[in-house]
């Protein structure tokens, strides 16, 4: 128990990192190109839809999910959050949908298409289980000496699991008609630059050196700001 909790938490502490990193990284940005007033413009909300999302002037314009585990190397380990998060809104073409990890995800190029077909066959699994359920709920009803009330309750049921049903089908065929190159062109891996590189992954530790960073950054900017505004004052 001690373990499950301390790894929780530390999902919980890196995703705070990633967003905190993200903030400063927006705010240095709009400093850097002259956009000050533009800064209230954005806000992020932890644990919105996602783990953080970004909002311009109340409109979602990005949703984020960060991933902490370090056992997890291979993409087959996060296609479920991948296809989760690809649905949330991929009718959106003007909404973000940034992928975080803590480690590479080596083989992200070179299995990804594989592991989709499986999550889709996992998906297509659990449509035939909802049917088969949906099937044995109707038969229930119908048996004659069903009492009014079990059967009352049974029909809730099955009114339920239709709906169910009915979700699952529409996010497959969406999947089926996105293919793996779809999902994978929708779902943008994020990159960090870690000392001149970049890569496709920030560990603990770097997440808090780039975090230092962008705090030297911002005062770095504030002044050299502060500064131009007194000379043109004076």
């Amino acid at each position: 128990m001690r373990n499950d909790a301390s790894a929780s938490w530390h999902g919980f502490e890196y995703q705070g990192k990633v967003t905190l990193y993200q903030v400063l990284k927006r705010i240095n940005y709009l400093l850097e190109e002259e956009k000050v007033e533009e800064i209230s413009r954005y806000s992020f909300k932890v644990e919105g839809k996602e783990d953080f999302d970004i909002y311009e002037d109340d409109n979602l314009i990005e949703l984020n999910q960060v991933k902490a585990q370090y056992t997890k190397k291979n993409v087959s380990g996060y296609m479920e959050a991948i296809i989760k998060l690809y649905l949330r809104e991929s009718d959106n073409s003007n909404i973000g949908l940034k992928f975080h990890t803590v480690v590479e995800i080596a083989d992200w190029n070179d299995k990804f298409e594989n592991s989709f077909n499986t999550e889709l066959a996992n998906i297509k699994e659990k449509i035939n289980q909802k049917k088969k359920e949906i099937n044995d709920k109707k038969t229930e009803i119908e048996v004659d000496k069903t009492k009014e009330k079990t059967k009352a309750s049974l029909e809730k049921q099955c009114k339920r699991l239709l709906i169910d049903f009915e979700k699952i089908k529409e996010e497959h065929k969406k999947l089926v008609d996105a293919g793996a190159n779809g999902v994978k062109s929708g779902v943008n891996l994020v990159a960090y630059e870690i000392d001149g590189v970049m890569n496709n992954y920030c560990s603990s530790e770097k997440i808090e050196e780039l975090i230092k960073l962008e705090i030297k950054t911002y005062f770095y900017l504030l002044t050299k700001r502060i500064k131009k505004m007194i000379q043109i004052s004076t």
